[in-house]
Order: C-alpha cells, then structure tokens, then sequence
C-alpha cells in the first residue's frame, strides 16, 4: 500500500505515511550520534481471538454501542522503570520503548499517567517507519493526566520520548495498556468484510442529477470537515462531529452518543478519512486516502440519556488553529421544526467516512433507549441511500442546511447486498439535550452558548459565504409527520440570513401541488432573527402521503442572493379513515408461530386488546375479530415477533392482513418485517368524500417504475391526475379513465420521488413513487 504526504499538509497533518519529510521525524531517525539498536522490543502476550470473534458476532447487530476492534493488554509500564534512555551530545534526551504482539494488524496506546513538559515530544510510529503519529505536547496534557493515541499499522511499534537539554520539568509517563488491533486491517476497507456493500463513500454523488432541490450535495460536501470518528475506551470506535459555539471562536467541541462511554481523557479522534477513488453502494474497496489527522485527549463537558447526547472538549486546540481542513458544524436546537430532508456521515464499523441520505425527513419519537424510558429521539424511517452500522454510533445527523439535529443512538437499518434493508435509525434529539437537566453537567446550553443569545440555531465556524438579502422559510410551529384525522394546520417561519434587515418578502405555498397561494409579508427582521406566519387550515384530507411546500422570494423587492435555502417541503401522511365497529386480523403463521403476538392501542396509548390468548400454532391460518367500541379515534395495531425477524421469509411464508367489517384493506402485509410493524388508522361515525373510498378504487403500479406508471382505476365517472416533484413542480397532468389502466410514461423524467395526486368529484388521494 502506497501513501503519500502533501507538503502542503505538513503543517496539519496528524498521521503520515510513505516518504516522511526530515523535519517531522522523530529525534532517533536523524541524528548523526550513535545509538543503540539492542532495545529488544517487549513481547506481548497472547489471547484467544476466536473467542472475542464470537462475542464480536452478537455485538455488531448493537448500534447502541462502540464498534470493538482491539484487544486490551495490561503492561503497566512506567518510564522510570522500562526502556531506554539515551543523551544527544548537545545534552539532549530521548526514551525508546518498543512492543510486539503477534496477528496484530495495529497497535495503539493507553497512557494511564501522561505529564509532559512544554518542549518536550512524544513519538509513536511504526517499526517499519511508514506510520508515524502526529506529536504529542504539552498541549495533550490533562487534569486526568491520561492519553490514548490513535492506532499504528502493523505487530511492532516505538514510543518515544525527546526532552531538549533546556526544557524544564518532570515527565509523568505510564504506558497502561497496549491494544492488539485484530480486526484493523490496513484500510479497514469494506472488502475485509468491515462495512456493509451499501454504503457510500462520502465524496459519493448522493442526489440523482435534477433532483436536488436543498443543494445537498453541497451541504455533504462543507459538513463533512466536520464530521471524525474516535477510539473509545481504548478498543472501540464511534463517530461524532465538531460543534460551532456562540462566540464563533473554534473552541474544539465534540459531539457524539453518551452510550459512546464517559471515560474521555483517553480519546483519540481521527478526521478527514476519505476515498480518493469513492465506493458508492458497491462490493469495490475504498482504497485509503493520501493521509489523514489525529489527536488525542478530551474533557467531558456534558452528558445526558434523556437524549443519548455526550459533548467533549477536545485538549489539544492547537490542532484545529488555522487548520482549512476542519469546520465546526453549525446545529438546530428547535424543538417544533422539522427536517425536510436529512443526511448523516458516519464510520460504520471503522471504516473510511461514508454518508447517507433520507428524502422524507425525520420525525419526533420518545423510546426506551439503555436504561431510560423515555429518551427523546429522531426517528428517521427509511433511508433512501446508504445505512448507518455499529460505530457510526454518535454521528451527526443534518437538515437541509447542514445543521446538526441529532447523534446516532442505534436502529435497525443495515445492507442487503448493495441496497438497504429499509429499516429504521434513531437519534438522539439536539433540542432536548440544549436545556435537558438543571447543571452545565447535563446541558448542552452552557458550552454551546457562551454568549446566552439562546438561538434556535447557529450556523457553522468558519462562516459560508454571507449575503445582503438572503431570506428562508421552513415550518413556523410543531406539525406532526404523521396524521390521524383530516386536518392540517402549519404555520410558516420566515428568518433573515442576510445582513441587510429583512422588511418585505414574498412567501408562497401549497399543498400537494396545488395552485400556489401567495403572501406578502411586512416587517423588520434584524439578520439572525424571524417571524411566524399564520395560515388557513387545510382539511378535508384523504388518507395517504401529503406534501406540503413554501418558499420565499424578493426579499425587500430584490433578488434573494441565495436561493439554495429559498424552497421548503414537509412530507405528512394522514392515516385512511373507516367507518366500521370491529376489525378482522387474518394471519398466516411461519413455522414459528408462538413468537408472533399483536395489540391495538388508542391514541392515548391505551391497550384496547391483544392476543392471542392461546400462542399460535406453525404454518397455521387464524382469524380474530376485535371489536371497536370508540368512534371518532384513532387506533394503532402492531404485530410482534420476539425474534425479530418478522413472519417472512427464511422460516415460513407468513403473511397477514387488518380488514374493516366491509372488507375494506387497512394494511396486507408481506410479513416481512423485524421485530415488530406498526399501522394507525382512524375509526370515524361518518365518511366523508375524502376517505378510504377513493383510494379502494385506485391501484398504482410498478412502484419504483423505469418507464411506464400504471393507474388502475376503479368505476369513477371523472378523475383527473398530477405528477409533482417534491418542491411541488407539476411534471405532468391529465385526466383518467374508469374501469381501466391508464398508462403514464414517465421514462424521459430525471430519477427521483414524485407525488402523484389523483381527484374525483371532491375525493382525493396521494401517493408517492420513485422514479429509477
């Protein structure tokens, strides 16, 4: 493997590789004096690999904790007492202890004791002398006085220490622990079996051409200088992000999961790992970048499981000084805003940094989450390229404009060959670990806002570029993503991001592609600061998926200098409604039937009935009628396997389906699911045109389609149809037949979602689809 260093880096690179400048090299690598080369270096013992090979197994199916990739070895070495020391004859001093273990693909250090005196250095490199640590000073000093360092490749590596004849002050070294790399090999590419095929390199093209409509692209493009992964605890990774503060100041704040451990003097970071040739959702390795930067140490300044949320303090800022490599990502504390789309970069299982993209935006949710019951997440459903895997724990999760909403904490979603699984991901809430708790110690407020402004949001250090008359728009107040009931009543959040104060612009809306309603807004919004619009109710609402769209333009009667922030899209469902007093479940066991279990809840979260009362027999047909004594509310029913890996298709072809007493489909399930899947549905005393009626009549498909859309249509005297794309611009529009299939070619549209909305007299339905 070749690697190579940039001159240019030489300043701020933290590991180097291939031919390693003079002036960075340790002291023993260039001095004329003669030195010994009779250190014997200190044989570690050996372990059972096999057996933590095993346990490695069960672990990686947990995102909730860090990815292990060394084993421990217990050496308790003090300076005074192992290795060698040695005088220049200028007077100079160095100490060299070197240490072996066999299979080791790397090794790294855990310093239990480490005081060193300004001037003084500490090397660590690799015996070859092709990996070479970026020097640790007084600068990685701590109160804790405890280091680890990043890892070195290969079975044999140096410690060495260099203290000049005029530095004064008593060095403190104890080497604790050495950690035997057994699942590190050189790249950590994803051909080793690392991470999952489906993953994308993060200088992937993540958006398909003409369907980025927030600049996404360039948004992954400025976040992921800000995004690392760190050693944890000495043998596991996670990943994390630099955070912005108030002051603007480069403060070197990390952001990461709580259940990442609290242990933080011995944390070691890594940023900018890339690919200089990207693997994107394919079996190709990543072949290793030209060089990459460490540092170690940190203080822990805040922690909390209402949110799985840990801020760090990283020890050595002189790192981060002038370094253009590195930005500190701006973040969105607000607790009613959502997301219209979202990103998230990452090291799954220690590999090279990769992103992911969900197109629908992440929604509020509360679960139990290691030990708390309650702990504040986003949840985002599905993601639309690429997963997150275990030790992509504690990364960032973006907005449309590159803020920080929330860190990893664990979720289901992980590769099926080159595609996901489309399973879920959580993440804790930036918003509840801002003011969560009565201490510094719990919050996120007193680190992240120095200044006490108390924002919303902050933009990312150093700054974008700034403009005159920049204005954006997104939701204004707290809209579920997911509706019971036929009514939808947003408002409208208009902020001024240029520096000119904002005191007239024109704000448009709609939903589903509808025609654009048109608001002229007045005021005076100084640059930071916005204003809340109220607008009408929508109701009447069809079940299905719904798409709500605003922009923003002529800010005071110019030009908005910046459109990629102009547009904002909340994507809602609103659940179908049925007019019924019981609701038939009709399953079809797999060959394990006694793991699979159901209930149905309220709204309110109360248990209206579960089953079954006696466990289901193997590959066996039942039916249970449950009966609705509540109208006009809303149901939740869930079906359980406590395996996890649902009632299709490894063991058994087990499938089922929710009926009304009509017959009417609530949900026809394939089985397919893991632990558990879920359907809200409202039960109503009268129908109105909008409900299920209209959409029993309709059947779309294939669904993603390359060419043609089929609409089947049932017997409808009128309906006429529209395309969209999410930011609501109609594509194309029709009218249908009844009693047929009407075919659209969509073959010359750009791949992407669209929206197809269907209306008949004054029902309609709403639903989306891809377009490959």
């Amino acid at each position: 493997m070749k690697k190579t260093l940039l001159l240019s880096l030489l300043l701020i690179s933290a590991s180097f590789f291939g031919q390693i400048p003079v002036e960075v090299q340790p002291p023993s690598w260039k001095t004329t004096a003669t030195l010994s080369t009779n250190i014997k270096p200190f044989k570690l013992p050996s372990f059972d690999v096999e057996k933590l090979r095993k346990e490695d197994e069960l672990n990686d199916t947990n995102k909730s904790k860090p990815w292990r990739f060394g084993h421990d070895l217990f050496v308790d070495h003090d300076i005074k007492d192992v290795g060698q020391w040695e005088t220049f004859p200028n007077g100079d001093r160095i100490w060299r202890m070197s240490y072996t273990s066999q299979g080791a693909h790397t090794l790294n250090f855990m310093f239990q004791r480490f005081k060193i005196p300004e001037g003084a250095k500490l090397y660590v490199y690799s015996n070859d002398k092709k990996d070479l640590l970026r020097p640790f000073t007084h600068h990685n000093n701590n109160p804790e006085e405890i280091l680890g360092t990043w890892l070195v490749e290969g079975n044999h590596a140096w410690i060495e220490y260099y203290q000049p004849a005029n530095v004064i002050g008593e060095v403190k070294l104890i080497i604790g622990s050495v950690i035997h790399g057994y699942r590190t090999a050189e790249t950590y590419q994803k051909a080793l079996g690392d991470s999952g095929s489906c993953n994308q390199d993060v200088d992937c093209d993540i958006t398909p051409s003409g369907t980025d409509a927030y600049g996404i692209d360039a948004v992954k493009e400025n976040v992921k200088k800000s995004a690392g992964m760190l050693v944890s605890g000495s043998n596991g990774f996670c990943s994390g992000a630099l955070v912005n503060n108030t002051n603007n100041d480069g403060t070197p704040y990390f952001l990461t999961a709580n259940h990442c451990g609290n242990n933080v003097s011995g944390w070691a970071f890594r940023f900018n790992w890339r690919s200089p040739t990207p693997s994107c959702s394919t079996t190709t390795s990543s072949p290793n970048g030209s060089f990459n930067q460490t540092v170690s140490g940190a203080i822990l300044r805040m922690n909390s499981s209402q949110s799985d949320t840990e801020l760090v303090e990283i020890t050595d800022a002189s790192f981060f000084n002038g370094n253009p490599d590195v930005v500190f990502a701006g973040w969105n504390r607000s607790k009613t805003t959502v997301p219209n789309v979202n990103i998230g970069i990452h090291h799954p299982s220690g590999d090279i940094q990769k992103v992911c993209r969900e197109d629908d935006g992440a929604f509020r949710t509360s679960t139990s989450f290691n030990g708390n019951g309650n702990t504040q997440m986003w949840r985002v459903e599905e993601w639309e390229l690429g997963v997150t895997e275990p030790g992509s724990s504690g990364s960032p999760l973006f907005n449309e404009l590159g803020q920080i909403i929330g860190v990893l904490s664990g979720g289901a979603a992980a590769c099926s060959g080159t595609s996901n699984n489309g399973q879920y991901d959580i993440y804790g809430r930036f918003g509840v670990a801002w003011d969560f708790g009565s201490t510094a110690a719990t919050r996120l407020q007193d680190w992240l806002d120095p200044a006490g402004t108390n924002p919303d949001d902050l933009d990312q250090f150093p700054a974008l570029q700034t403009y005159a008359y920049d204005a954006r728009v997104n939701l204004g107040s707290s809209v579920s993503s997911e509706l019971c009931g036929e009514s939808f009543s947003p408002s409208i959040s208009i902020y001024n991001s240029g520096t000119e104060t904002l005191t007239s612009a024109t704000i448009t809306y709609n939903l589903d592609g509808a025609t654009n309603t048109n608001y002229n807004w007045t005021g005076s919004l100084a640059q930071g600061s916005s204003d809340m619009i109220t607008i009408p109710t929508f109701g009447s609402l069809s079940g299905g998926a719904h798409v709500f769209s605003t922009s923003v333009s002529n800010p005071n009667g110019n030009t908005d200098e910046n459109s990629a922030n102009d547009n904002y899209v909340f994507n809602f469902s609103v659940s179908p409604s049925f007019q019924t007093a019981t609701v038939v479940f009709n399953i079809t066991t797999d060959e394990y039937g006694q793991e699979t279990t159901w209930e149905l809840r309220n709204s309110s979260g109360t248990l209206v009935e579960s089953g079954p009362a006696t466990e289901y027999d193997d590959e066996t047909d039942y039916q249970e009628t449950i009966t609705i004594s509540n109208l006009d509310e809303c149901y939740t029913f869930t079906i359980f396997d406590s395996i996890g890996d649902g009632i299709c298709c490894v063991y058994g072809i087990g499938n089922y389906n929710l009926q009304d007493s009509n017959g009417n489909i609530i949900i026809d399930s394939s089985g397919v699911f893991g632990s558990s899947e879920s359907v809200t549905f409202n039960v109503v005393s009268t129908l109105s045109t909008t409900d299920f009626s209209l959409a029993s009549l309709i059947n779309v498909f294939p669904n993603p389609t390359a060419s043609d859309l089929n609409i089947k249509v049932g017997n409808l005297e009128k309906a006429n149809y529209t395309i969209s794309n999410l930011i609501g611009q109609v594509i194309a529009k029709g009218s249908l037949i009844g009693n047929t299939t009407n075919r659209i070619n969509v073959a010359n549209s750009a791949s992407g979602i669209y929206l197809l909305s269907i209306t008949s007299q004054n029902a309609q339905y709403t639903q989306k689809f891809i377009k490959e």
